[in-house]
């Protein structure tokens, strides 16, 4: 009976330690089952998207409100800059390609554009510090010791995280073996006195050995670097011992706008320039712009502005790039009949120079203005209204347009001699139109 008994004992031991060991088991797959789903959500709630990233900026290094040109073997890097708005620090990466005149992906490897890695990561970034929304502050400089380009042309930076393309930025590597010399004129096409300016330039391409410049020399012309109203491969209208000039009065023309608007948010503890109110909500700052009036070009005040860029700036912080803050900027502009029924856009660098619905202005029946808000982040902003006419957009019917508006011309000369793969940038020239 005794052994019997200890028997039993033993099987129900046996029988415990096994639904135990099963049980711990199942548990324990358990446990990794739900950690890996655990870290599968934390890695897609990490995943960003392009609403995320603020205040991208490139320019060459020590000049904010530079364009993003670099000589081919200089000693000035570009400085690219970014916000990723919460309180994560995704890993980042990088990707430099090369493109011709008119951005086309160009059909050479990276190999034959960067000596090193034309792919790599972003890894150098800060914590903002002493502001209500929590960001971290990216910044990458290009050329560096990992990539450098070794032709001259168009680029652009494209910035991911993991698969998901963020962002992507455009900038010019020049070799300046051209010299283009130019002036800016008013405009010589009836009616267009008053209010274009005439780009008369030309380009002397010695040293440069060529069959047909005509076909081998594309040139392009920006205004305020616009892409909206670039344009794309002027045509000489003669060429003479290795010069060709560019003087036609019909393509040659850009409507001449009128200067930038602009306001500042630096401080939010009193009305800073071009503010209403700010006002504290739960949601954050909010900064209301004094309402916008269309302009007449028979009014014109000069002042200078910033051609349409930004600057980062906190009046009371010590590092602009972590400690300025973000807030809801509330854009108004009163409609006119001139353009009651068209598409609205606010328009300049803090849209990334991009005409999106994001940018719309929208009817708003409180106030009887046209509204748009912007999260942005503090400091010195310019802006302009577009207004989409038919298949283009003007800045006209919210701006007026006079020949005394201050704008920047650059103008790029691309060259590609027969056989050539890629267009190599061999001229840079900014021209300034500022007329009494």
């Amino acid at each position: 009976m005794y052994k019997l008994l200890v028997f039993s004992c033993k099987l129900i031991d046996d029988f415990r330690l096994n639904f135990g060991l099963r049980i711990a088991l199942y548990l324990l797959n358990m446990r990794m089952i739900f950690l890996a789903i655990l870290v599968l959500l934390s890695f897609l709630g990490m995943s960003q998207n392009e609403g995320d990233v603020k205040s991208i900026q490139l320019y060459p290094l020590g000049n904010e409100l530079g364009d993003p040109i670099i000589r081919l073997g200089g000693n000035t890097p570009l400085l690219l800059e970014f916000d990723i708005l919460g309180e994560e620090a995704p890993l980042l990466s990088y990707t430099i390609e090369h493109y011709s005149y008119n951005w086309e992906k160009s059909r050479i490897n990276p190999n034959e554009y960067i000596e090193g890695f034309a792919s790599g990561s972003i890894n150098e970034y800060d914590f903002s510090f002493d502001s209500e929304q929590y960001y971290t502050h990216y910044t990458f400089e290009f050329p560096n010791r990992r990539a450098q380009p070794i032709v001259s042309g168009n680029y652009k930076i494209i910035v991911s995280d993991g698969g998901d393309v963020l962002f992507e930025r455009s900038f010019m590597v020049t070799e300046q073996r051209v010299q283009i010399t130019g002036q800016v004129d008013n405009a010589a096409g009836l009616g267009k006195r008053d209010s274009h300016h005439q780009i008369n330039f030309s380009m002397l391409y010695e040293g440069l050995s060529t069959i047909n410049p005509r076909e081998e020399f594309k040139v392009n012309v920006f205004q305020n670097m616009r892409p909206d109203n670039a344009l794309y491969n002027l045509q000489a209208q003669r060429v003479d011992a290795q010069r060709m000039y560019f003087n036609n009065p019909f393509k040659q023309n850009f409507d001449a706008g009128n200067q930038f608007r602009w306001f500042n948010t630096k401080s939010f503890r009193y009305k800073t320039q071009g503010v209403v109110e700010y006002l504290q909500k739960t949601d954050g700052v909010h900064a209301y712009l004094i309402p916008d009036k269309v302009r007449e070009a028979t009014r014109f005040v000069p002042y200078n502005d910033f051609n349409g860029r930004f600057r980062i700036e906190r009046q009371e912080g010590v590092n602009d790039d972590v400690n300025a803050d973000y807030a809801f900027v509330h854009f108004y502009l009163q409609e006119q009949p001139s353009f009651a029924d068209k598409e609205v856009y606010l328009y300049g660098a803090l849209t990334n120079w991009k005409i999106d619905d994001k940018y719309k202005l929208e009817y708003d029946p409180k106030q009887n203005l046209l509204s748009t808000v912007q999260y942005l982040k503090q400091g010195n902003y310019d802006y302009t209204y577009l207004v989409k006419d038919g298949d283009s957009y003007t800045t006209s019917l919210t701006e007026g347009s006079t020949f005394r508006t201050e704008n920047q011309y650059t103008i790029f000369a691309y060259y590609s001699p027969f056989g050539s793969r890629y267009d190599r940038l061999v001229g840079v020239s900014q021209l300034d139109s500022r007329f009494n």
